[in-house]
């Protein structure tokens, strides 16, 4: 499944039937925060302290390794959907995933699409960056949707937080918005959510997102567009 590569990254190849017998992570950690990724791209993103103020979920599910921080790309004419990373959607072809000191990236090919996921955090600011590049190698014109989706936590568990965050989007600056003014310890603190592109549709509902009932392998949202 993966081994080390002549540069010291452990790279490793995963498709819908080929996964390690456990999650295979990698830590990225700096003074003001960090992540844990595994190589289906799940994992927890946390600013200051990783137990007390994680901005996305610690599942500790090593079985179902759930996935709370996704991007999707979807074929406008179509409507198919997969994942830069090989969580949620499941996607043929393999993902050929490279943890390396201070980043994680995926590389996929989907119909004549090929994508490269690198995943990052500055030293010296909580930020998760992650830089999608995109190849259209199929001969003929494309036109894709980016859709980026974050479960909140802000603080130390869900359950018990998700009553408390509050969102809202901010045009000027294209920017989804989330607090928790619930903790006394946090209530000055921002997470936000940025894309380098221009924002044409957003939602802070989660329900509405995913659908009754639904999952992140199928979301309604993008159930709608097909």
């Amino acid at each position: 499944i993966g081994a080390l590569t002549p540069e010291n990254d452990y790279l490793i190849t995963v498709d819908r039937t080929t996964v390690p017998p456990a999650p295979w992570v990698n830590i990225i950690a700096y003074p003001h925060g960090g992540f844990v990724v595994s190589e289906r791209g799940a994992g927890c993103t946390w600013a200051e302290n990783a137990y007390f103020y994680r901005l996305t979920p610690w599942h500790n599910d090593p079985v179902g390794d759930p996935i709370s921080d996704v991007l999707y790309l979807q074929e406008a004419e179509t409507g198919d959907l997969w994942s830069a990373t090989p969580a949620p959607v499941p996607s043929t072809g393999p993902y050929r995933v490279r943890h390396a000191p201070g980043q994680s990236t995926f590389e996929h090919d989907h119909d004549g699409i090929h994508t490269d996921l690198l995943l990052g955090m500055p030293d010296d600011a909580a930020v998760k960056i992650a830089v999608l590049r995109i190849h259209n190698s199929s001969g003929r014109r494309r036109r894709l949707t980016l859709t980026s989706f974050v479960e909140w936590t802000l603080g130390a568990r869900r359950e018990q937080t998700q009553f408390h965050v509050h969102t809202r989007f901010a045009a000027s600056e294209q920017t989804l918005i989330a607090q928790n003014h619930f903790d006394p310890s946090f209530t000055d603190w921002t997470a936000f959510l940025a894309t380098s592109e221009a924002v044409t549709s957003h939602s802070a509902n989660r329900l509405n997102f995913i659908g009754p009932m639904g999952d992140l392998e199928n979301p309604a949202a993008l159930r709608a567009t097909a």
